[in-house]
């Protein structure tokens, strides 16, 4: 383990990067390649890249793993195993983002996200 891979530390594994599209170099612009629209384009604490839906929502409806915190330099970090910092945090564009299928694990604030910005892009989301 790395300095940056203790759980307590906001830790994301491989696997979530991957579900939450955080890379290793920041995308040519803030939109996002698959709906078009303009996300929050913001360096995480380990100096990869992630775009953020652009709301702030209450961390107890986003699952504890989920949650993006901003730190006073401008970095993210994510809330997994972390005491939440603020009482708002934010989302992954990734994990909501409309031309996502939808799963049988998704989170209720996930859902909701997704359909409403299905709903935006003139998309079905029943």
């Amino acid at each position: 383990m790395g300095p940056n891979d203790n759980p307590s530390d906001g830790y994301v594994d491989e696997l979530q990067a991957f579900e939450e599209g955080i890379t290793a170099w920041p995308p040519a612009t803030p939109d996002c390649t698959e709906c078009g629209h303009t996300q929050d384009l913001r360096q995480t604490t380990d100096g990869r890249w992630l775009l953020l839906d652009p709301d702030p929502w209450p961390t107890d409806v986003v699952p504890a793993g989920r949650r993006w915190f901003s730190t006073p330099d401008g970095l993210v970090l994510n809330g997994q195993g972390i005491d939440p910092p603020s009482n708002e945090c934010r989302l992954a564009h990734q994990l909501v983002c409309s031309r996502q299928e939808p799963s049988g694990h998704w989170s209720d604030i996930r859902v909701v996200l997704w359909a409403r910005n299905r709903a935006r892009d003139g998309l079905p989301y029943e």
